[in-house]
């Protein structure tokens, strides 16, 4: 070694080196508020067919965010505002387990977002190369030229290489050219090394960053204690101004699944990640090149969370238990691998409102993206879901099979998540309010008609026109209103709404067998309001919403719905809808992903398209379609059914013929097509 090599001296000095541990195999960790990772198990539930827009935009609404096993980070928030103690949060989220205190020990962590290359640290006063037992300190200049990085590299010889920086030079000692075993950094004087990271930064660890060669590259490894650990992860999975009580419940369960990992260990190298995959640890500050401080990944309350907390876990059957957790469970914890991850409503998730619990997606591309990943089903018709039995629309789903023209495609819940972008595996789809009237589950909307005397029909829209019709039962010539609803009640399909000669207002709620179920009553819509018609979702609340005019006022009532077959708020459109003697929730004339309606002048029989903006207002100027639509009987909304960019429309005209009018994706109709079928002596429901 050349004398002036930049080592501060010859002192060597023992430091003790964590013991080895197992890494867990196929073990997903709580994904934390900044991530999530999700575990499905298999369910026996029955099928369901969710509605797909052929185009235009899908409002996609859903719960969670995560995989819903365990601890909800949202819900032990919820329960510390509601005066339960961490102690009691773990018992609700982890029932059947104990707390029991342990003697701190080592933890390995492996650290992502670095070369593997090589091993690269800042210098700092007090660095040392730990290699065994020993330490050797490393200097700070060399022949008097100031030295800012060290790092290991591998060699030809199956070992590491030392070298370090000057300028631009990266310099080695024939004395540490091949250094065998598991060498690794530290620092006597701050207990700290800054290791390089891909993008330039650096990342402040505790105690020794190891260098494990694996083949021909470089493992990253942070040998530190399970304290200094948690100081890196709880402020990273859990925002550090929350309660007290949710800050030591995340402390013990962070705890608890390193020690459940470093127990389940296949590696000796490392005893859990730094990601998502397992739970996220930034060490402690992040810095620039140049050593300025960018970012501090500890905090002083998570700190005293972890101090007041010191060595407890959750333990089942005297093992440390597998503490999952995610961000939220949308109130419903999904059962997970082990019984005391047990399936339950929870209360606390959503005690504190938030995005997490509750959340919606509009995507534009979700028909394009599910059939480009299984390209072999050919068009795709439908999409068929099984779900977990727990919580709104029959819970989280378990299974997910595409149906196209061509076959049926299994498709991976992880791949689904992100193609479409969604938080959790808890959703459905629900402006797609076209699709809603889809009761056979062939992706194509259904129209009802009533005969003369009264009797209900089904009359399935197959593309080209109406199949044959299916007897729903008689007596309904007492109802003097008869309307499609929209999806009302959330089952997926779209209700009918009708009033009855006591001008009672009723929702029958459609399954997709397309028979009607028990009926609820609806109070909230006067009986002054006529000409109803369901829009979809024109508020982007998640919730179908309704048409409806005054005939005394002639103001045009938007009711948004509540998901129960009830209506919350009422909003006007404005007066002179009396002139209009046909309303329709047309669907997405636009492309924009938002409800449109169409009216019918009485008068001069000229057809308008009403765009909306999403919050439920009306965008002006609208757009004039065309004239003499007063020769058609019948209209009815189908949404985009040939996938052109725009609602289309079912028409019936005096003599009995069937049209349809495709949408030209600009909030007008283009050419005309016949359609097969017959509905002679039926009214149709619009």
């Amino acid at each position: 070694m050349s004398r002036t090599a930049p080592w501060a001296g010859r002192h060597r000095a023992r430091r003790g080196m964590p013991r080895r541990g197992r890494r867990a195999v196929g073990a997903v960790a709580g994904a934390g508020v900044v991530g999530a990772a999700v575990l499905l198990s298999a369910s026996s539930a029955a099928a369901e067919t969710l509605p797909l827009p052929l185009s235009g935009a899908a409002l996609i609404r859903g719960h969670g965010y995560g995989h819903g096993h365990g601890m909800s980070q949202w819900g032990a928030y919820g329960a510390a505002t509601k005066g339960l103690s961490h102690v009691q949060i773990l018992d609700f989220y982890y029932p059947g387990t104990s707390l029991v205190r342990t003697a701190p020990g080592p933890m390995k962590v492996r650290i992502s977002g670095v070369p593997s290359a090589s091993v690269t640290v800042m210098m700092r006063p007090g660095l040392q190369l730990v290699s065994g037992p020993e330490a050797m300190p490393l200097g700070a200049t060399d022949d008097g030229k100031p030295v800012d990085r060290w790092r290991l590299v591998p060699n030809s010889q199956g070992g590491q290489s030392l070298q370090w920086r000057v300028g631009t030079t990266w310099k080695t000692s024939g004395a540490f050219a091949n250094v065998t075993g598991t060498p690794a950094f530290a620092n006597s004087t701050t207990d700290a090394v800054r290791v390089a990271r891909n993008d330039g930064t650096f990342r402040e660890l505790p105690d020794q960053v190891r260098s494990i060669r694996s083949g021909s590259s470089l493992l990253t490894v942070n040998a530190t204690t399970m304290e200094q650990y948690l100081r890196g992860v709880v402020p990273n999975e859990m925002p550090a101004s929350w309660a007290s009580a949710a800050l030591r419940s995340q402390a013990v369960a962070a705890r608890t699944y390193a020690a459940y990992e470093q127990q389940h260990q296949s590696s000796s190298a490392y005893d859990v990640c730094d990601t998502t995959a397992c739970q996220v640890y930034y060490g402690h500050a992040d810095y620039s090149a140049g050593g300025t401080l960018t970012a501090t990944r500890t905090h002083p309350n998570t700190d005293a969370a972890i101090a007041a907390t010191a060595g407890y876990m959750v333990s089942y059957q005297r093992a440390a238990a597998f503490t999952q957790f995610s961000a939220a469970n949308g109130g419903w914890m999904s059962a997970g691998s082990q019984p005391y991850l047990a399936a339950k409503a929870d209360p606390y998730d959503g005690a504190v409102p938030n995005s997490a619990n509750s959340w919606t997606v509009s995507s534009t591309t979700m028909r394009s993206r599910l059939q480009e990943a299984r390209p072999a089903v050919g068009t795709l018709q439908s999409l068929v879901v099984t779900r977990d039995g727990h919580g709104e629309w029959g819970g989280r789903i378990r299974g997910v099979t595409l149906v196209g023209t061509a076959g049926r495609a299994t498709l991976p819940w992880d791949d689904l998540r992100s193609l479409l972008g969604l938080k959790s595996e808890w959703f459905t789809v629900t402006n797609a309010d076209f699709l809603r009237k889809d009761t056979s589950g062939d992706g194509r909307p259904d129209a009802y008609g009533r005969s003369a005397d009264g009797t209900l029909f089904r009359l399935p829209f197959n593309g080209s026109g109406l199949g044959a019709a299916t007897k729903l039962g008689g007596g309904w010539s007492v109802m003097q209103v008869l309307a499609h609803g929209g999806d009302l009640n959330g089952n997926g399909t779209a209700e009918i709404l009708a009033r009855d000669s006591s001008q009672r207002l009723w929702c029958y709620p459609v399954p997709r067998t397309g028979y009607l179920t028990t009926r609820k009553e609806i109070t909230g819509i006067p009986a002054s309001v006529d000409r109803l018609a369901g829009i979809g979702d024109a508020t982007s609340d998640g919730y179908s919403d309704v048409l409806g005019v005054d005939r005394a006022t002639g103001t045009l009532w938007l009711y948004a719905g509540n998901g129960a077959c009830g209506y919350g708020s009422r909003s006007s459109l404005g007066a002179g809808w009396n002139a209009m003697d046909v309303i329709l929730g047309a669907g997405d004339t636009t492309g924009d992903g938002r409800a449109d309606l169409w009216a019918r002048d009485a008068s001069t029989g000229t057809l308008w398209t009403y765009r909306l903006n999403g919050s439920g207002q009306l965008v002006w100027p609208r757009v004039r379609v065309g004239g003499g639509w007063n020769v058609m009987k019948d209209l009815v909304a189908l949404g985009d059914v040939n996938g052109g960019g725009g609602a289309d429309l079912l028409a019936r005209d005096s003599t009995g013929a069937l049209w349809v009018y495709p949408g030209a994706g600009n909030g007008k109709l283009d050419t005309r097509s016949p359609a097969s079928g017959a509905v002679s002596g039926m009214t149709v429901l619009r």
